[in-house]
């Protein structure tokens, strides 16, 4: 009982309760789930081979050493209690079933333990039943199996794990194998402690009731090692056998490319490709929980549902260790039924439930056409109440604003250097040291801004935050604060740190169009802060300030790449240090639907350099590289050089851009041969560079996905107690009302959940419902559902429109070789050096874990002359949130994580912020 105590509480429970909260977004790797040794993206097939079964061996090392213990200690147990065992069946079954269901071990590591129950005078119908039980029946995996799958998945699971246990095990025990689960026993009561059922190479010592409590330590001691001696030897070399054996099969055949295998039409087919599924899932020696978290990422992934299904059902329950352990405790005939009982029960249950996926999928087309009707032109419905309509207020004060009131005094001027230096008395001084931010509500200081939501809310890019900007727009001395969103652009003025006040600007401008990213940049060197902006499909655009003020008689269009659909990520810079401040577009085509090895044209980022007519014409020169998603982009000199340079976050699988400049428009990209950096983050979001250690060579951190080793305190379920964050009564309320929405519209994603979503938001389930199955397809799957998603439907429908398979860009095999590798799942912090090279240090220095990061800046916070940083995460259709961390740096040293004691902490979804003095006291807010 030790044992197990200690095993439950200290390892497994924690551990499978932290995979219940990621659920599909546990990370795999091979058959495992840690990447305990990276694999090198040089290594060969064997090498391969050799990473993956030593990273199984990681992931499965506590519960095999569990395993062993346990099934030493369940031998001595069973050994003294053997002769109390019934010859009924289905006791003995449902014995296991007991035993087996807490455990909370694979099927790999409850095998020792059922070599012991056998070995020790067990009943074969037991030491199967807790075989079967222990990875399927455990309480966490079953909450997991039902928050993650349709009903019917899971009713279909259950029955077949309860029919396995239940019913096959008593069945084959009595009427097909009886000699083999018969353990010859001894009879009557003087042979009581007879060791005959005892296996060869194990004797235990005789314990007679007359000795003493030291004796009975003794005998303890003495025969728990040699029950332990015992299972090592007979099981352990099967143990690594099979690992061997599953990670050769899996490095030859991993999940993700089994998709591209499977056939969709043919019934005869999928029914052999099926049972091939079967036969994999039987045979491979998968960690607990495996075969749930798996088959939820293959169903997000686009694999047909009968081929979830199987897989779902073969994994874990039964694997080629546990075949090397019921033939040598049992026999191999026994373990012959089982192996393809499971495999075609399995293929049977699978074509059943995919025959009524079918027929819900038939159902829902006619749904499809009678509802999704919708005319194009009409924009997306809101989905709960309208945004609260705050006033615009006066603007008296707004226009009396004159840079003559800034209170700037020249302390240094050159003409030879083309130089002035000013300066302005802080208003007041915080004196205070460390870290302490006061949180108010941006209503608290005229920030009106009312969220709302529509369908385009549940789909990248639509889904994060909208963009922030802050600089001085009136030349005042007092910085501005700018907000992009789905109904344009919003200016506050800010109110000499009292407060700030909207300032009108002409909403035509905006028409129709949604604003994803806002900057406050000087484009046309008047001294005079403009606004740029980006808008999807509608281009990007730059409204010119005049004198604090802005109108539609000066907004001009930036120019793209041909086609180009949203430009997520801006960054400005001299790139040919002709003096005017030229763009690094950040271009994005579709977003998540973008997981594979896809790269379109028209996500090609590009420079656009400003020309020298003086007409804010800007020429756009493409950029090399392979083309990817790009949500972060930074024109910035990392090598030191004097010349800009340029990086480009990507998301998915293709590799984030380095290139170098030279002072003009052409730029080389870094490949992994050049030896400058060794790896970049997978899931891009965000860069940010700083000299961190002050030792004046620019350091570079990428952050992206980093929730996957996120500890769970940081992370929580989305759900109605966010809204508690919310000190405005009513928009507290309306955050409540979103939530009912974003759990409804979860199970239509999730799912495929839409026929109990209530009438008012029918549609937007079906559409959301369709776009999932569209999105999850395959290109002959999408050829189908695409004619279902009319013009009407906005993105959804635009996105349907373009053929990844078809659009994609094809680059040879060995250029992806070339590539700087993606490291999943951590961010990445480049440490600069003098010899232009650098190393990655993000996990020594404390940050390589910061959730599912959308936005992140280096500054000083505290005011001690060392970088410090900030990173926000998360977006609304996110099913999980993270919290944000401030991160504080140690004299270059390493970071801590002081969010908590800042006040920093927040679990609602954030996208972008913005450093800024608010009241010019000399710190930042």
């Amino acid at each position: 009982m030790g044992i197990a105590l200690s095993f439950w509480l200290g390892s497994r429970y924690p551990q499978l309760n932290e995979k219940a909260m990621m659920g599909g977004e546990t990370p795999v790797f091979g058959i495992g789930f840690d990447n305990w040794l990276p694999i090198p993206e040089d290594a060969n097939l064997l090498e391969k081979v050799v990473y993956n079964t030593l990273n199984w061996a990681y992931t499965n090392k506590k519960g095999m050493f569990f395993g062993l213990l346990f099934a030493s200690s369940i031998m001595l147990l069973f050994y003294q209690l053997a002769r109390y065992f019934s010859n009924n069946r289905m006791s003995n079954t449902f014995l296991g079933l007991f035993i087996g269901a807490p455990l909370g071990v694979c099927v790999n590591c409850a095998a020792p333990i059922a070599q012991g129950v056998r070995s020790s005078g067990g009943r074969a119908e037991t030491a199967l039943a807790m075989l079967f039980s222990s990875p399927s029946l455990n309480m966490v995996v079953l909450a997991m199996l039902f928050s993650m799958f349709p009903f019917y998945m899971v009713a279909l699971k259950l029955s077949f794990t309860f029919i396995v246990i239940l019913v096959f095990i008593p069945l084959i025990s009595r009427f097909f194998f009886k000699e083999d689960m018969i353990i010859a026993q001894p009879s009557g009561l003087e042979k009581k402690a007879s060791t005959t059922f005892l296996p060869k190479g194990l004797d235990f010592e005789k314990n007679s009731s007359s000795n003493t409590w030291l004796d009975s330590l003794k005998w303890l001691f003495f025969n728990f090692f040699n029950a332990l001696w015992y299972i090592l030897k007979t099981t352990l070399p099967l143990m690594i056998l099979a690992g061997l054996l599953g990670n050769i099969f899996i490095t030859f055949l991993p999940f993700d490319e089994l998709i591209s295998l499977l056939p969709e039409y043919g019934w005869l087919r999928i029914t052999m490709f099926t049972l091939i599924l079967g036969l994999i899932g039987t045979f491979l020696p998968v960690p607990i929980a495996f075969d749930v978290i798996i088959a939820a990422i293959l169903l997000a992934g686009g694999m047909p549902e009968q081929y979830v299904l199987v897989l779902l059902l073969s994994l874990g329950i039964y694997s080629v260790y546990a075949f090397f352990i019921v033939r040598q405790s049992i026999s191999l005939k026994v373990a012959v039924t089982l192996f393809f009982s499971i495999a075609i029960g399995a293929t049977v249950f699978a074509i059943g439930g995919g025959q009524y996926d079918h027929h819900v999928k038939e159902k829902k087309k006619k749904l499809y056409l009678e509802h999704l009707t919708k005319d194009p032109g009409t924009p997306l419905k809101i989905l709960g109440s309208p945004p609260v309509k705050y006033p615009i207020p006066d603007q008296g004060f707004i226009a009396a604003l004159t840079p003559e009131k800034a209170g700037f005094t020249t302390i240094f001027q050159s003409e030879e250097m083309q130089l002035e230096l000013q300066q302005r008395k802080f208003e007041k001084v915080n004196t205070g040291k460390g870290f302490r931010f006061q949180r108010m509500e941006g209503m608290e200081w005229g920030i009106n801004e009312s969220p709302f939501i529509n369908l385009g809310h549940f789909t990248d890019p639509m889904s994060f935050s909208n963009g922030i900007a802050s600089g001085d727009v009136h030349n005042d001395g007092w910085p501005d604060i700018v907000l992009s969103s789905k109904e344009g652009i919003a200016l506050y003025a800010n109110n000499q740190g009292k407060g700030f006040l909207r300032q009108w600007i002409d909403t035509t401008i905006f028409s129709d169009q949604y604003v994803s990213t806002a900057a406050l940049v000087d484009l046309n060197n008047d001294g005079w802060l403009d606004i740029y902006y980006s808008t999807f499909r509608k281009g990007n655009y730059v409204l010119y300030n005049q004198g604090g003020k802005f109108d539609i008689s000066h907004k001009q269009v930036i120019d793209n790449i041909p086609g180009a659909v949203m430009t997520v990520a801006n960054s400005f810079g001299d790139i040919n240090k002709d003096g005017r401040l030229d763009i690094l577009l950040g271009n994005m085509t579709i977003g998540q639907a973008y997981s594979g090895r896809y790269s379109l044209t028209t996500s090609r980022n590009a420079v656009a350099i400003q020309q020298k007519d003086h007409t804010g014409h800007y020429k756009v020169h493409p950029l090399s590289g392979k083309a990817g998603e790009s949500w972060s982009v930074l024109i910035t000199d990392f090598n030191d050089d004097g010349f800009a340079d340029l990086l480009c976050g990507n998301d998915f699988s293709i590799p984030d851009n380095y290139y170098l400049g030279n002072g003009t428009e052409t730029f080389r990209q870094l490949k992994i041969q050049d030896s400058v950096v060794n790896m970049s983050t997978r899931t891009t979001m965000s860069i940010t560079t700083a000299d961190i250690n002050n030792d004046l060579h620019t350091d570079m951190y990428f952050a992206g996905g980093s929730n996957l080793y996120l500890d769970q305190k940081y992370r929580t379920d989305t759900g109605p107690e966010l809204c508690n964050e919310i000190k405005d009564l009513k928009e507290r309320e309306r955050c409540l009302e979103r939530m009912k929405i974003h759990e409804m519209l979860k199970w239509a994603k999730l799912k495929g959940d839409v026929f109990d979503c209530p009438p008012e938001y029918f549609e937007e389930c079906l559409v959301h419902d369709l776009y999932t199955q569209y999105g999850r397809g395959s290109a002959q799957r999408k050829k189908e559902l695409r004619n279902y998603i009319k013009e009407g439907w906005d993105i959804f429908s635009f996105f349907s429109s373009i053929e990844m398979d078809k659009d994609s860009i094809a680059y040879s095999k060995g250029s992806w070789a070339e590539e700087i590798p993606q490291k999943q799942g951590e961010n990445i912090l480049h440490i600069g050096s003098e010899t232009g090279h650098f190393t990655e240090a993000a996990k020594p220095m404390g940050v390589y874990q910061a959730g599912w990061t959308w936005n992140c800046k280096f500054a000083d916070l505290d005011n001690d002359e060392w970088q410090d940083l900030y990173a926000v995460n998360s977006s609304f259709q996110d099913f999980k949130r993270d919290d944000k961390f401030l991160f504080h740096n140690l004299q270059g040293q390493k970071f801590e994580n002081l969010t908590e004691e800042a006040n920093l902490g927040s679990f609602l979804a954030m996208g972008a912020y913005t450093y800024l003095d608010i009241d010019n006291d000399g710190d930042l807010d």
